[in-house]
């Protein structure tokens, strides 16, 4: 009795895997940040930063003009010259990427089973062609041993040898 109720506690406690889905389907819908917080664990934004180019927006030109100074050591003036100011505004733009990595990961797999029948499929077509080429070469055999004989007995008939055992019989 005891081993009975062993086995029957053991099936009562297993779950099937529909089982376990169903059961994380209503537990996600129940508590949808436990949900997040899964999938930012397991699938982490990836941020890449890809730098731009510099590109000069804007120059200007300026001059200014003559300044007279007034020297400490002299009581006269002196004037400074006249300096042309160049301003130029670079820009920059950066782009920040952000990665998906659960769409990576999924078109991963897609692409390793898109891998998978790729090769399967160069292999059947790969022995098709072996095939038809096997029957090509037997198709060629047949017509020349059937040309070869058609010669012969053209070469028979008019050579007097179809006649003559025609006549004979």
């Amino acid at each position: 009795m005891k081993k009975y109720l062993l086995i029957c506690l053991v099936f009562a406690g297993c779950a099937t895997f529909q089982k376990q889905k169903n059961r994380a389907e209503k537990f996600y819908k129940d508590y949808p940040n436990e949900l997040a917080s899964v999938c930012a664990d397991e699938f982490p934004v990836q941020v890449n930063l890809v730098k731009g180019k510099d590109s000069i927006i804007t120059i200007t030109n300026e001059v200014v003009k003559t300044v007279k100074l007034p020297c400490p050591d002299k009581k006269d003036s002196v004037d400074c010259p006249s300096v042309q100011v160049i301003t130029k505004y670079i820009t920059r733009i950066d782009t920040l990427v952000k990665v998906n990595t659960a769409q990576v990961d999924i078109f991963r797999g897609q692409s390793i089973l898109l891998a998978g029948k790729n090769e399967t499929l160069t292999k059947s077509i790969q022995d098709k062609s072996d095939q038809s080429t096997k029957r090509l070469y037997w198709i060629i055999g047949l017509a020349l041993i059937i040309a070869v004989y058609s010669v012969y007995k053209v070469y028979c008939f008019f050579s007097g040898g179809f006649l003559m055992n025609f006549i004979k019989k």
